[in-house]
């Protein structure tokens, strides 16, 4: 555009003190044209090429300019400064000395052909390398800038990477750690669910069998660690084990949480704590003894209606010397007991609604109602609960654990 008009500027007014004549619109179209070229090499991988280009292209235009029109201000010789600034802009400082090299060659160059008085031509060149050389200073410090900038790159990286590596690990725990296969039982159904919500999950469930004096019995654990990665994994494998130890030489299901609990509070670390349901089922008795530690209370679907299992106390690693209290009940053919993690109940939806434990326990009971199996009142209450959140990613780990009793009596 520049060319054009100096074009028409100069075929309008060929007075050289008016226009800028041929010789100086092919300069600006020159030069016009080598910022083009520069601007499209620095869109490539070939971006230094692009600079240089940029650079070569204002030094010509400068040093053109001062040939051609002998009379023009000597101050414009201090203009080269313009070429070392773009270099410290867009290049490194390696360069931008070599630039400052040849900026300040051709300033001193231009002056003496210019004809420069030595005092005036002291001071402009004393003028342009002052300007340099903060100009330098500048570069230098960008430069140690970016070079800070990408070790910190290069740290989070790192620290990505092994964060990728814990979360996978914990996840690998946590993953051997659930019951490779359930127990079968006569006379119960028993399903399983488990979602974490990142990488690594807070919760685990347990199905197993313990070894009594009457009978076999059947063990249920339902826990959730507060906490995400490894420290909250090496938590629920200390708890783990410590449950299975206790529950083998253990009948009170209240006297193997304090065990537990003071293992748990010798060993997780600060911030960390565990609520935890279990429940012992005598499958000759039909009956399941239980207590909890801070967990959600489980639904208990009998006589055709849902209520809670409820028992109070306090989750595992917070305080030493902890109370917890052994409850019984009788069940019969067709009841059903659903053990969940907070995670269900608080499944939000795009608007921030829970999904809640008044709509999980009503569809709990909706479902129970129809006398569906184990595994699908798991899948219904969670396809209810993927309906009302809408697609929202979830926040929480889910877990759900279901007892059923059949018809068939346990032998």
């Amino acid at each position: 555009m520049a060319a054009v008009i100096s074009l028409i500027t100069s075929i309008a007014f060929p007075d050289p003190a008016i226009s800028l004549g041929p010789v100086g619109t092919a300069l600006i179209a020159a030069t016009a044209f080598s910022a083009w070229l520069g601007y499209r090499f620095s869109l490539t991988q070939r971006y230094t090429i692009g600079a240089w280009i940029t650079l070569i292209a204002i030094i010509a235009f400068l040093t053109g300019l001062i040939l051609i029109y002998r009379g023009i201000s000597v101050s414009l010789t201090s203009a080269y400064v313009v070429a070392v600034l773009i270099a410290a802009l867009l290049l490194d400082v390696r360069s931008t000395v070599q630039a400052a090299f040849i900026g300040l060659a051709l300033m001193a160059l231009m002056a003496i052909v210019q004809g420069i008085q030595p005092v005036t031509f002291g001071f402009v060149w004393g003028s342009g390398l002052a300007v340099t050389l903060l100009i330098l200073l500048v570069s230098v410090l960008r430069e140690q800038d970016l070079r800070q900038l990408k070790r910190l790159r290069e740290l989070e990286s790192n620290e990505g990477e092994r964060l990728r590596r814990e979360l996978d690990l914990a996840r690998k725990v946590q993953v051997s750690m659930l019951p490779k296969e359930l127990p079968v039982v006569h006379g119960l159904d028993v399903a399983a669910f488990s979602q974490p919500a990142y990488e690594a999950s807070g919760d685990f469930y347990d199905v197993f069998y313990i070894d009594r004096s009457q009978g076999e019995q059947i063990a249920v654990v339902v826990c959730d660690v507060a906490g995400k990665g490894m420290p909250s994994a090496l938590v629920m494998s200390a708890t783990r084990a410590a449950l299975r130890a206790e529950a083998e030489r253990n009948p009170s299901p209240a006297e193997v949480l304090r065990k537990v609990n003071e293992v748990i509070v010798a060993t997780i670390p600060s911030g960390l704590f565990v609520t935890l349901f279990y429940g012992v089922y005598d499958p000759q008795a039909r009956t399941l003894c239980y207590a909890s530690a801070g967990h959600p209370h489980p639904f208990w679907w009998h006589d055709a209606r849902t209520t809670e299992l409820e028992n109070f106390g306090m989750p595992l690693g917070l305080v030493l010397d902890c109370e917890y209290t052994t409850c019984e009940i009788q069940l019969a053919a067709g009841d059903a007991l659903f053990i969940y993690t907070d995670g269900l109940v608080e499944a939000l939806n795009p608007r921030r609604e829970m999904f809640g434990f008044e709509m999980t326990q009503k569809t709990v009971e909706q479902h129970a109602r129809q006398h569906v199996s184990a595994s699908t009142l798991v899948s219904a209450t969670l396809n209810d609960m993927q309906t009302f959140v809408e697609g929202e990613r979830q926040q929480d780990d889910v877990t759900i654990v279901v007892l059923q009793v059949t018809d068939a009596t346990a032998s």
